[in-house]
């Protein structure tokens, strides 16, 4: 690599791979529906346990799926929509992770 070359130049910046730049919804909407589908239906699963978690659990998750299904019908431009799945994506796994995380410590202190 060139030391006067920018930092910022090159194929190894995460907004400048391949994945960022495919046209077809479908390849972020539909592993992004298995995720919401399961997060959901494990949330369902511990509203016996704790109902005011499992229900935000509900809630907040299809909200992120429905985001992201707002998004693929609304933004034009490729590399900004596919960044923005990105991030949604992520948000939602993160924020189904911590929930289910904080249902089994609830449980475990009580």
């Amino acid at each position: 690599m060139n030391p006067l070359a920018p930092l910022h130049a090159g194929p190894t910046r995460v907004s400048e791979h391949t994945p960022l730049e495919i046209e077809r919804r479908r390849y972020w909407l539909v592993p992004a529906g298995v995720l919401a589908g399961v997060a959901i239906a494990i949330f369902a699963l511990t509203t016996s346990l704790n109902p005011a978690l499992g229900l935000t659990g509900i809630i907040l998750t299809a909200a992120f799926y429905g985001a992201m299904l707002v998004c693929a019908m609304t933004v034009g431009s490729v590399k900004d929509r596919n960044l923005a799945f990105t991030w949604l994506l992520g948000a939602m796994s993160v924020s189904s992770t911590l929930l289910l995380l904080f249902v089994l410590i609830t449980e475990q202190l009580s």
